[in-house]
C-alpha cells in the first residue's frame, strides 16, 4: 500500500516535475509523449526500488518477476499506482471503455520479454516517444535519487511522489495528447519497465554504438 501523502512527498513531486520538464525542453518545446514515457519509466523504477534491495537492483541485468512490484502497481488494497491513474483518468474525462485493459498490458509485457522488447507499445508510430523510456530513466536517475535523498523520502514515499508527477503530467497534457493515447503510453511503459532491472547510462551508450 502506498503511504500517506505528506509535505515532503509534495515538495519532492514538485521538484521532480520541474526537473522532468527541464530535461525534456528544447527549442521546439516539450515532446509530451517522450515526457510521459520517461516519467512512467522512472515511476516503475521507484516501484522496483521499493521491493528489491538497491545493490541487487542496479548491479544485475535482465528480467524481474516480482509479485510485490505488481502489488504496488495495481494489486495492493488501500492505495496503489493504478488507483491514482484511474482517478486521474476520470478527472480528465477518459471514459471507462477507452481506459487501457491492464490484463492485456501485462500479457503483452510477458510476450515482450520473450522477444527482448520492453516496454511493448501498441500506440501508433506517430505517437511513440523520441527515445527509449529506459534510457530516459537512466539519464535522469542521479538527479531523481538526489531529490529523494534531499527530501528524506522512504522508498514507498518515492513511489508516491513519482505517481503524483505522472498523474500531474497526464492531467496538464490532456489537451495536447489524447488521453486514451497518453494513458496507454504511460501504463504500457510503467508495466513493461517494471519487468527489467534498470539499465545504466553506460550500458545504453554501449548498446547505441552496436
Amino acid at each position: 500500500m502506498l503511504p500517506e501523502l505528506n509535505d515532503r512527498v509534495k515538495t519532492a513531486a514538485k521538484t521532480i516535475e520541474k526537473a522532468m520538464l527541464d530535461m525534456h525542453a528544447d527549442d521546439l518545446g516539450i515532446h509530451v509523449n517522450t515526457l510521459i514515457s520517461t516519467v512512467a519509466a522512472i515511476t516503475a523504477e521507484a516501484a522496483l526500488r521499493a521491493t528489491i534491495p538497491e545493490g541487487e537492483l542496479y548491479s544485475k541485468r535482465g528480467v524481474i518477476f516480482s509479485g510485490q512490484v505488481n502489488g504496488i502497481i495495481c494489486e495492493e488494497k488501500g492505495g496503489n499506482i493504478l488507483d491514482y491513474i484511474l482517478f486521474t483518468g476520470k478527472k480528465v474525462g477518459l471514459s471507462e471503455h477507452k481506459f487501457p485493459n491492464i490484463d492485456d498490458i501485462f500479457r503483452a509485457a510477458v510476450i515482450g520479454i520473450d522477444k527482448n522488447q520492453l516496454p511493448v507499445l501498441s500506440i501508433p508510430m506517430e505517437h511513440r516517444p523520441n527515445f527509449w523510456a529506459m534510457a530516459g530513466a537512466a539519464y535522469a536517475r542521479d538527479k531523481i535519487l538526489e531529490i529523494y535523498r534531499r527530501n528524506r523520502l522512504s522508498s514507498g514515499e518515492a513511489v508516491l511522489a513519482m505517481t503524483l508527477v505522472l498523474c500531474r503530467i497526464l492531467t496538464v497534457t490532456k489537451d495536447t495528447l489524447a488521453p486514451e493515447i497518453a494513458f496507454r503510453l504511460a501504463l504500457e511503459t510503467l508495466i513493461g519497465v517494471a519487468k527489467l532491472h534498470p539499465i545504466a547510462v553506460e550500458d545504453f551508450e554501449q548498446m547505441a554504438q552496436q
